[in-house]
């Protein structure tokens, strides 16, 4: 069966490259904000589990439409001879040295041998007359054809390019490759296959496909953030004392060591998440870990994700719960921690909390024992959220970052999300009963019901997200 093949055209520097690049989920591809990046046409296969399901092209923008449409005009008698008079003009000035049209054949080859058409135009720029000579050439093809704006730098003349492509284009889409998510993308391809019938079947597997194929990402994404969070919580460093009067020297080798891992943790499971969602230049500008901090319940510092004072004191409550009645009792309520639980314990568990040594996050759990000294597992509830919450910002950030935006994932700026609140309140106690677990490594069984979590954490749709 012969994939479907879409060209995407229009005048330079309107989004063609972003769209091809966002559509077939591929950062390798050239992008400049200078006109004339593009200089040939090349069609990008996508595929998925080793099977095409459609080509992508991407070509050089109009150079000479008037002069293009001037010089077709004079070959055609009739509506019924356009397209060969297409084909006659490629093969005419494709034969020559003269350069002046080769942009426009460029872009019409892919098309004129079989290829459909994307016409894409911008936004925030001013409908002219001018690109009627570029849509009537595109018309004169006879191919299956839509539009799409791309609100590059807004949408101030939209209404006006609704109008004027609707007379040349059947369909008339808003499509911005920097933030367009799987809907948006699905829903490119799923307009298409209704502008030709043999393509219907192929292009509407393709979207089943790619549904699929993004229900295992967000499985496998959800099974690397649980397999890290349990190895971070649990990991554990030792270094031998030999003299006691070089304890604090020890020690602080073994700080540094403890930080250092944990960090290339959460890199590795970063770049694991690369690989899943296809990746391969993307940058990131992250913060690191800070194992400490003055205040512990500075709600205005990024650090807690989300976490208030209040959430905080509670789930560290039931984290370290003696007995399940106790937990089970806390969620009976209409109300999460609240009434005589939480009114009997706040005020000396805020007290435990608000009085703990800001060096208890830094390395929790160093202790001097016979002849070593130990950094880890870590202990503290928060810390435990923290490495979480880190985890599902990166996830949504990543989510939101189109192949298109080869802009760096900036991971260093405060989150605007509280996602602990995005669960039920049983799942925020699993959640943190299993977090605690952790200190000491999740069973597998545990580890399934972590990962259940998390999935539903990264399924709940982004508020935040712009696309």
């Amino acid at each position: 069966m012969t994939i479907p093949k879409i060209a995407v055209v229009g005048h330079p520097n309107k989004g063609k490259s972003s769209i091809v690049a966002t559509l077939v989920h591929n950062d390798n591809i050239a992008i400049s904000k200078l006109s004339g990046t593009t200089t040939a046409s090349h069609g990008y296969v996508f595929e998925l589990d080793g099977q095409a399901l459609y080509t992508i092209y991407d070509t050089p923008g109009f150079q000479r439409p008037r002069r293009c449409f001037e010089e077709l005009d004079q070959m055609v008698g009739n509506a019924a001879e356009r397209s060969d008079a297409i084909n006659a003009f490629i093969r005419q000035y494709k034969n020559e040295n003269d350069a002046t049209f080769k942009d426009e054949i460029e872009l019409l080859e892919p098309i004129m041998a079989g290829a459909g058409i994307i016409y894409v135009v911008d936004g925030a720029a001013p409908y002219s007359p001018e690109y009627e000579f570029e849509m009537t050439i595109l018309q004169w093809t006879g191919k299956p054809r839509m539009a799409l704006i791309n609100p590059i730098g807004g949408e101030a003349y939209l209404e006006e390019w609704q109008q004027a492509l609707g007379q040349f284009f059947s369909i008339v889409k808003i499509f911005n490759p920097l933030t367009a998510d799987l809907d948006k993308q699905v829903g490119v391809l799923a307009a298409f296959a209704q502008l030709h019938e043999p393509w219907l079947r192929p292009l509407n597997q393709a979207v089943q496909k790619l549904e699929q194929h993004s229900e295992h990402q967000l499985m496998q994404t959800a099974q690397v953030i649980t397999a890290y969070i349990d190895d971070a919580i649990a990991y554990q460093i030792k270094l031998p004392l030999v003299d006691e009067k070089l304890a604090k020297k020890v020690e602080d080798t073994l700080k540094s060591r403890y930080k250092k891992e944990l960090t290339s943790l959460e890199n590795k499971f970063r770049q694991d998440l690369l690989t899943i969602y296809a990746y391969k230049n993307l940058h990131l500008n992250v913060k690191d870990f800070e194992l400490s901090h003055p205040d512990l319940f500075d709600q205005s510092y990024w650090y807690f994700f989300g976490l208030n004072k209040r959430k905080l004191i509670a789930l560290g409550f039931v984290a370290g719960a003696a007995t399940g009645a106790v937990v089970d009792a806390s969620v009976g309520g209409t109300s999460f921690f609240t009434g005589t639980i939480l009114g009997g314990l706040t005020a000396g568990t805020a007290s435990y909390f608000a009085s703990s040594d800001p060096s208890a996050i830094k390395i929790k759990g160093i202790s001097i024992g016979g002849k070593q000294i130990t950094a880890g597992p870590i202990s503290n509830a928060q810390f435990r959220f923290v490495l979480l919450g880190r985890a599902v910002y990166y996830f949504q950030q990543l989510q939101q970052h189109t192949h298109a935006n080869r802009s760096v994932l900036d991971l260093s700026q405060e989150p605007n999300m509280n996602w602990i609140e995005q669960l039920d309140k049983k799942s925020q106690v699993s959640l943190a009963r299993l977090l605690q677990k952790a200190t000491r490594g999740l069973s597998t069984s545990d580890r399934e019901s972590l990962q259940k979590i998390v999935y539903t954490l990264l399924s709940i749709k982004n508020e935040n997200s712009n696309a």
